[in-house]
């Protein structure tokens, strides 16, 4: 069991180590080089201590639970806060995240996430000032366009909306050189509470043209939200609702905060001032969530909307597209935002299971020896003379969901719950099921045909078929994963 688990520990640490060796091994020496003994200590162990019980084989899964697991746990819990706009429980999960995982890239994160945070909340001044600092320092162009762009920012996020319009206006000079796609989002934000409807389809057409690839993820981001923002203004409630449904959470398309703001607009520009100020209603709580679009939503429900001047012509043709585009992915986002019950149910059941072999065997770590092994046969366990010779073909199914110990069923179900998600939308429900279910039988029918003694157990098989899946799809479809 534990050569299967050093085995696993190897395979992920060498698509990382190699992933941030193609990115410079050396930008990031700290975390690079905690990888890098646990691979050596790994593979020290998987070669050399066959018993699996050596300090180097527990400080090699220590260390790859601390520095890879848990950060990839906390990483599942910082979306979440994010897609709920709760900035302040981000940083807090970044800065124990960053006890994990030292790495310069998630110091980067904190850093950035703090100056949003303090913009959030008003406090701009230092930042600002900071900024004009550097700026003084700045003796390249692409570093002084980033910084001015920066400045620009930091004041929208603080609503502060004319201060950031004019440092655009009079010290950009318009869209031509902007470098950062969310600029232009930001930019666009600003136009709509000011009402500027002119800047707000330049911010739009400034992005639609920026030189960049256009299937890039932030391109595609940040074309997204400018549309939302657009069919906002313009009132066309019917198709944000279809989009932005479910209303009262957050999703990975749209936060909780920004979704409610931009849906109670569309209300207020197309005349439901009662339905708007339902959902404009925010909450104390979406004050500390998101201080900016709480303040706004404030002032809509003080002084109401104007809404812009019916569209010109080709300004018409690009909002009828966009509507378009909306639907789309309106139809689409069911599929890929389905819970993957499959993938649960399996990870569940098995979770079930081993319960049930805990009161049944006793409240071991690891179940161990003969009489171990014996109740794992009477259980169900894959046993060859029994699985094969003597036709009890059903223990080649019920193995799949019996396991050897603690680890060995955590890092199984660790592996479906990670690839769960992707795969289930991917192949649709029905077709997981089976590759997980012939991939669990499947692997066995080989380990009764390769052990020809002995009692095996496990969904590793299942686990190996996820991961031959997740490779096929990779690889049939690698145009939609760059």
């Amino acid at each position: 069991m534990f050569h299967f688990l050093l085995l696993f520990v190897l395979i992920n640490l060498g698509f990382l180590i190699w992933g941030r060796i193609r990115s410079g091994f050396f930008r990031d020496p700290v975390y690079n080089g905690i990888l890098a003994i646990d691979a050596g200590l790994s593979l020290y162990s998987f070669t050399s201590d066959p018993s699996g019980h050596s300090v180097y084989t527990w400080l090699a899964l220590g260390i790859f639970c601390g520095a890879v697991l848990v950060p990839l746990i906390l990483g599942r819990f910082i979306t979440d806060a994010f897609n709920n706009s709760n900035l302040s429980r981000v940083q807090r999960l970044l800065q124990i995240k960053y006890m994990f995982q030292p790495s310069v890239d998630v110091a980067r994160q904190i850093t950035e996430n703090k100056k949003f945070l303090k913009a959030y909340r008003g406090e701009v001044s230092g930042i600002v000032r900071e900024i004009e600092q550097e700026l003084m320092r700045s003796k390249d162009s692409l570093q002084t366009q980033f910084l001015l762009e920066s400045l620009a920012e930091i004041n929208i996020f603080a609503g502060q909306w004319a201060e950031g319009i004019a440092v655009y206006r009079k010290r950009i000079g318009g869209p031509d050189p902007v470098v950062k796609p969310s600029f232009f989002v930001t930019l666009a934000r600003a136009a709509i509470e000011v009402g500027d409807w002119d800047l707000l389809w330049e911010a739009y057409l400034g992005l639609m043209e920026l030189e960049a690839p256009v299937d890039d993820p932030l391109i595609r981001k940040s074309v997204f939200y400018i549309q939302v923002m657009i069919l906002s203004a313009y009132g066309k409630y019917g198709t944000l609702k279809k989009l932005f449904t479910p209303l009262h959470k957050g999703d990975p398309l749209f936060p909780l905060v920004p979704k409610r703001y931009w849906y109670g607009l569309s209300l207020m520009s197309a005349g439901r001032i009662d339905e708007a100020r339902e959902i404009l209603d925010f909450p104390v709580k979406f004050k500390d969530m998101a201080p900016s679009f709480y303040n706004s939503a404030r002032e809509r429900m003080a002084s109401g909307f104007t809404p812009p001047p019916a569209p010109e012509p080709d300004r018409r043709a690009h909002l009828a597209r966009i509507r378009e585009e909306m639907k789309r992915i309106s139809r689409e986002k069911p599929m890929a935002m389905a819970i993957p019950w499959v993938g649960k149910g399996l990870v569940f059941l098995t979770a079930a299971v081993f319960a049930f072999q805990l009161v049944k065997m006793g409240m071991m770590f690891e179940f161990r020896g003969a009489e171990a092994m014996k109740e794992l046969f009477w259980i169900g366990g894959n046993f060859r003379h029994r699985s094969i010779a003597y036709g009890e073909y059903w223990r080649l199914f019920t193995a799949v969901f019996l396991h050897g110990g603690f680890i060995h069923v955590f890092f199984n179900l660790y592996v479906i719950w990670i690839f769960a998600p992707l795969l289930e939308v991917h192949y649709g429900r029905l077709r997981f099921l089976l590759i997980a279910l012939l991939s669990g039988v499947g692997g066995n029918a080989i380990s009764a045909y390769i052990h020809p003694s002995g009692v095996s157990v496990g969904i590793s098989g299942t686990v190996f078929g996820l991961v031959g899946a997740m490779l096929i799809m990779l690889i049939v479809h690698r145009d939609r994963f760059p």
